[in-house]
């Protein structure tokens, strides 16, 4: 993925911002999952909590 981005610099040259284009902001955000919903996230959290603990839930995608 190539980010075009602006940076934002004080008055001593150090970085203090990046300016992005929302497209890039919203396609980074999807990729992360920090658009899923609340509930989504729990079922998230719950299933891998259950794949390192080898719940019997959870099947390996090898046993498949």
């Amino acid at each position: 993925m190539d980010i075009q981005k602006r940076i934002v610099v004080d008055k001593a040259g150090n970085p203090v911002e990046v300016i992005i284009p929302f497209e890039t902001f919203k396609e980074i955000e999807e990729m992360l999952g920090f658009d899923l919903e609340p509930e989504v996230k729990i079922h998230l959290k719950k299933a891998k909590l259950e794949r390192e603990n080898k719940v019997a839930s959870y099947i390996n995608l090898d046993e498949i």
